[in-house]
């Protein structure tokens, strides 16, 4: 996860799991639930 933040020059990475429950795994990686994705995903910004 760290390579391809680091390779890919994300800001953060969300990893997406069948649980319950959406969680940090670090400051930029995010553990994001299935069940979850619509409330806890923030909308993705266009760059003009």
């Amino acid at each position: 996860m760290r390579s391809a933040i680091s390779d890919l020059k994300l800001r953060r990475l969300d990893v997406i799991h069948a649980g319950e429950e959406t969680f940090n795994l670090a400051r930029d990686i995010r553990a994001l639930s299935l069940m979850r994705i619509l409330e806890d995903m923030k909308p993705v910004r266009h760059v003009s």
